[in-house]
């Protein structure tokens, strides 16, 4: 009692362990409607599952692109989509591990009276017959049991979470994403065996002992290339199946990741054709395996035996049961070459008629076989009988290869990185949903900013034909176009008869609420063009591909930067970047001189995550001019980086246009030159209509217009994005620093003959959005 007791605690124990590792794996991650989700293996989403069961290889185009969306993982690695918490499939401990093992459709077994070939699933037998199969690296089949280095290039090991023994099972490869073995290499009936799942698949080994696999042919020494591991996808194990039975002991392996054909990795023949149905009796047959040897030990390389078909009698004496024709008896009782338990899954595979030629096709799967393997007990084995099983074996190569081969398609095409610093696919300019869009709208006559950005889109190169980099999400999968995703959710504009912070985002203004924001880095607000040292902590600049510098932003969260879209989307160059906490560019570190020399500590530079940009923004128009920027990592505010406070409760929104504005920037001065410190300037606010007279605009609220028409005091392009703020009452009525607009279009030349005002964009007309895309 007091044993079973320790078993099922320790069992516990392994359990709880494993349950940790899986939840620790997974990652949260953001769906395409914008809900936090889990990013795991595709075919642990029930969502996906249910689609498939449902659609099988016809799943709408909305889906698809859906699902193309979902993914979350890298191109290097395994497949994995997010998806929602809730349909997230959990591991059942001991019964159904990991949700690799699934029971595979049931398929009627061959029927010996009918065609042969009519009876298999059409797809699954064009892609056996669109293969390369059954090649041996040895020109001649040579006695002995010692294989040849790479001479059967199809033999698998199964991998497993063992600390005695890593490879534990055989099996072949059939396709370039499928190894066929064993049923019992993947189902047993020992709860603790049960734990230790196949976790991988080794192809293209010779000998376990070498890192790298050499043999002596005469005078020189041939090598092989190292081994290929690949993990487990999927283990697909037939439906009527049971651990007290030999019968049905068939399974499949979807591997993580197609399989590159090499000299030492290629796949078996199945008996896919009328002619390579029946064993030929004068041909030997072959067993392989690195299995225990008759002395009881595992061999490190890989060893062969010739047996002989017996009788289904034989086997049904030996092991006391009866065989059907799903089974195979075959074996050496004379010299008791055989399998053993370390070959179980391999093949029982011989050269035989397929098609034209003589190929290797395989029979048999190891199913039974004597434990001992030594001279004592000189048994036959039982086999899995392979023709039997051809109908099932071809409709699951298919059945569970259609949605991957969606990601695989993707995964095909080049990855880039657009204008804008997303995520992209480079693809047939007809393959990109924006680029439809844009000749729709537009046809002949896209504007020139438009076709600036496609240029810089361009990912060909020399004579081949035209390919943009294109965001993932817009990336045309099936004939019927997906509907264009917007870089950000689209909220209503600000309504001014309505209650102003019931509008604004719940979360959002909670995050906002939250952070001690708006207080400058100086005590006083001094006069002249240039700042004090860290004057303004909020301030950034966005480093661009090409030129270094070329707009400014402002902090608002720990997350994220709020600047002008056109900084996003028309500059030739993209932005790959963002500093914070600078005052002069040329220096390394920034000091003020003084009694006491002050010091600020260096500049921090940031990578982008994410740009967001107003789903209506139009630069011809130049309205919703607004983008924000998700920071790579969260911002350590500290007294030279903090951010600028937002527009947000209803004293902020008292704005007194009476009183001084304030802009800053590293931007274009009056001679035409970039500054290499920070400089800021007083303005006022002017009305509407003379930007929209100067400009030739329509202006609305969503603009302000302001400037110093007097010295020509404004923003110059270089300070693009940055912000226009002002001291005013915040939450506890104390004054802060509060940003109302963001810097969009002004005077170009400027220089003091330029006496124009500048177009900003009217902060507080986007707090909804502002609030809504910040969560």
């Amino acid at each position: 009692m007091e044993l079973e007791k320790n078993i099922l605690c320790t069992l516990l124990i392994c359990y709880l362990h494993l349950k940790f590792e899986i939840t620790k794996a997974e990652e949260s991650c953001q769906l395409p409607s914008y809900e936090q989700g889990v990013c795991v293996p595709f075919n642990q989403c029930k969502f996906i599952t249910d689609l498939f069961e449902k659609y099988q290889d016809r799943i709408p185009s909305h889906h698809i692109s859906y699902i193309t969306r979902s993914k979350c993982s890298k191109d290097t690695e395994p497949i994995r989509i997010c998806c929602k918490p809730e349909e997230v499939e959990q591991v059942a401990a001991l019964v159904e591990p990991a949700l690799l093992k699934t029971v595979g459709k049931f398929v009627e077994d061959t029927d010996y009276n009918r065609d042969f070939v009519s009876q298999l699933n059409t797809e699954g037998l064009n892609i056996l017959n669109n293969l390369t199969c059954g090649d041996s690296n040895s020109n001649r089949v040579l006695g002995g049991e010692e294989t040849n280095l790479n001479e059967f290039p199809w033999m698998a090991l199964l991998r497993y979470d063992s600390p005695s023994n890593e490879f534990k099972c055989g099996g072949s490869l059939i396709t370039n994403f499928y190894v066929l073995t064993a049923a019992h290499c993947a189902k047993t009936p020992d709860p603790i065996k049960y734990l230790l799942l196949s976790i991988g698949v080794r192809l293209g080994e010779h000998d376990l002992s070498n890192d790298v696999d050499c043999e002596q042919r005469g005078t020189k020494e041939f090598c092989a290339p190292p081994v290929e591991n690949f993990g487990v996808e999927r283990i697909i194990i037939h439906p009527k199946y049971t651990v007290r039975s030999t019968s049905n002991d068939v399974a499949l392996v979807k591997l993580d990741r197609k399989v590159e054909f090499k000299a030492h990795i290629k796949p078996i023949c199945l008996p896919a054709t009328q002619r390579s149905m029946e064993v030929n009796i004068n041909e030997k047959i072959f067993v392989a395996g690195w299995g225990a040897t008759e002395a009881g030990s595992q061999s490190s390389l890989l060893l062969k035996a010739f047996v002989q078909r017996y009788n289904h009698s034989v086997c049904g004496n030996a092991f006391k049961i009866v065989l059907s024709e799903k089974q195979l008896c075959a074996g050496d009782i004379e010299n008791g070459h055989d399998t053993c338990k370390g070959d179980s899954g391999g093949p029982l595979f011989q050269l035989n008629a397929y098609k034209r030629f003589k190929k290797f096709i395989q029979y048999g799967i190891v199913a039974a076989g004597g434990t001992a393997c030594d001279f004592r007990y000189l048994l036959p084995s039982i086999f899995t009988n392979i023709v039997t099983y051809m109908p099932w074996i071809t409709e699951h190569i298919v059945y569970f290869l259609f949605l991957s081969s969606i990601f695989l398609l993707i995964d095909a095409q080049q990855t880039c990185v657009t204008p804008s610093n997303e995520n992209g696919r480079c693809v047939s300019y007809k393959e990109c949903q924006f680029v439809n869009d844009l000749y729709a709208k537009y046809a002949d006559n896209i504007p020139q900013y438009l076709l600036d950005y496609l240029i810089r889109s361009k990912c060909s190169t020399g004579n081949e034909p035209v390919r943009l980099c294109c965001k993932v999400e817009q990336v045309v999968v099936s004939t019927k176009p997906t509907s264009l995703s917007k870089s950000s959710r689209d909220v209503d504009d600000l309504n001014y008869s309505l209650d102003y912070i019931s509008q604004l985002n719940a979360q959002g203004l909670k995050i906002l609420s939250n952070i001690r924001c708006g207080y400058a880095g100086s005590n006083f607000l001094a006069g002249g063009n240039e700042t004090k040292l860290n004057e303004y902590p909020w301030m950034a600049l966005l480093k661009y591909d090409g030129e270094k510098f070329k707009c400014g932003g402002t902090l608002i969260t720990n997350n994220h930067i709020l600047t002008a879209a056109h900084c996003v989307l028309a500059s030739t160059d993209p932005v790959i970047g963002v500093r914070l906490g600078e005052h002069d560019i040329t220096k390394e570190i920034d000091c003020q001189p003084g009694i006491k020399t002050k010091c600020a500590p260096p500049p921090e530079d940031f990578g982008i995550k994410k740009i967001i940009v107003h789903p209506k923004y139009n630069f011809r128009k130049r309205i919703n001019d607004i983008a924000l920027l998700q920071l790579d990592r969260p911002v350590q505010f500290r007294k030279e980086i903090n951010p600028i406070c937002l527009p947000m409760t209803p004293n902020a929104l008292n704005v007194d246009y009476n009183d001084r504005f304030l802009v800053a920037g590293w931007g274009t001065t009056e001679t035409g030159s970039q500054s290499n410190v920070l400089l800021k300037a007083f303005l006022k606010i002017s009305k509407l209509s003379y930007c929209a007279n100067q400009f030739r605009l329509e202006v609305n609220l969503k603009h302000i217009c302001a400037g110093d028409l007097e010295t020509g005091r404004d923003t110059c392009k270089g300070d693009s994005g940055g912000p226009l703020f002002q001291l005013a009452p915040y939450q506890d009525l104390k004054k802060r620093f509060i940003q109302y607009g963001i810097v969009s279009f002004g005077g170009v030349a400027c220089d003091l003959t330029k006496l124009l005002p500048g177009l900003y964009t009217n902060v507080i007309t986007f707090m909804p959005w502002i609030t809504t895309n910040i969560v």
